[in-house]
């Protein structure tokens, strides 16, 4: 038997960050790809005021076993699993913020590191929303993740084996 790692190895997987909420592809996109990134931006032009409301409405639209994140700046950010749970994350308290541009590039990269590595899904998403974090408290993006690494990689059997993809 294949290991979930394997699984997800073996197949292409399909992520889109989806930023303009006015694209007439949007109904077409979300039944083809298997990973989705929203930002807080983008779900209130669409008429929602949190991150859970807008997953709860778009998860059913998308791809059978497809996975929406939605980043929600201070509040953290929520994400949709294969089976359809809802997981949220606050985000970390932070020091001061010198520039939040790069934080959505950097919670993605984040979420794909995790799941291209086979960590769980809540891992991937509170791990993506402390990279993000930290990189909005620095200048640039040099040592995001020397430091968050090793802050999780102690912890990450424990967490991810309450919850696999």
């Amino acid at each position: 038997t294949m290991t979930k790692g394997e699984e997800w190895n073996k197949q292409l997987k399909i992520s889109i960050e989806l930023e303009d909420p006015g694209a007439p592809e949007l109904d077409e996109l979300l039944k083809k790809s298997d990973v989705f990134f929203f930002s807080k931006e983008f779900a209130m032009k669409k008429g929602f005021n949190d991150s859970k409301e807008f997953i709860r409405y778009y998860q059913p639209r998308s791809k059978p076993g497809s996975i929406l994140f939605c980043t929600w700046g201070s509040q953290g950010a929520a994400c949709s699993s294969r089976i359809g749970d809802i997981l949220c994350v606050p985000a970390p308290q932070k020091d001061q913020a010198s520039n939040s541009v790069g934080a959505g590039d950097t919670f993605i990269a984040g979420v794909i590191y995790c799941l291209g590595r086979s960590y769980s899904l809540w891992f991937a998403l509170k791990f993506a929303c402390e990279l993000a974090n930290r990189e909005i408290t620095q200048t640039g993006f040099d040592n995001l993740t020397k430091d968050n690494m090793s802050k999780y990689s102690s912890r990450n059997s424990s967490i991810s084996a309450l919850y696999k993809i």
